[in-house]
């Protein structure tokens, strides 16, 4: 059912998956920007347990968290891409 489902928090969504099993830490860390101020691109990691388990990038950090926390559910295979 997940599969199909449309989701728009990344973030809040991978927080509901893995805190159904008891208390995870995640954290989102900036790994890096470039570009002009007008026009910067972030990229991301997101840390579980202080393990990095995704990345991500986009035009403003909550973007980027979005990708990275979108990425670590597809790997697990919570959503399909």
């Amino acid at each position: 059912a997940v599969k199909n489902e449309i989701i728009l928090d990344y973030k809040t969504k991978l927080q509901e998956i893995l805190q159904k099993n008891g208390d995870v830490d995640i954290s989102y860390s900036l790994i890096n920007f470039e570009g002009p101020p007008h026009r910067r691109e972030f990229f991301v990691k997101v840390l579980i347990n202080g393990e990095a388990k995704g990345s991500g990038s986009g035009y403003s950090k909550k973007e980027a968290e979005q990708m990275a926390a979108r990425e670590v559910l597809i790997k697990r295979g919570d959503i399909s891409e």
